[in-house]
């Protein structure tokens, strides 16, 4: 997150916290950085934005049942 202290413009610091977030399934702070990162970048080359935005949006639907 020091990082985007540095560059708060940065998209693809967002998204990588994003996925960050997503790993360890703290998918509410994931979405919102997600969100941010199309925000700021919205063109066709951010599609890992949007795609990670989606599923985390859906993921937490999914649990196993075993």
């Amino acid at each position: 997150e020091e990082a985007l202290l540095l560059q708060p413009q940065n998209y693809l610091i967002h998204c990588k916290l994003a996925e960050l977030f997503a790993t360890v399934q703290d998918f509410d702070v994931a979405k919102k950085y997600y969100q941010k990162s199309w925000e700021l970048n919205s063109t066709s080359n951010n599609r890992r934005s949007l795609f990670g935005l989606l599923h985390v949006c859906v993921f937490p639907f999914f649990v196993p049942i075993f």
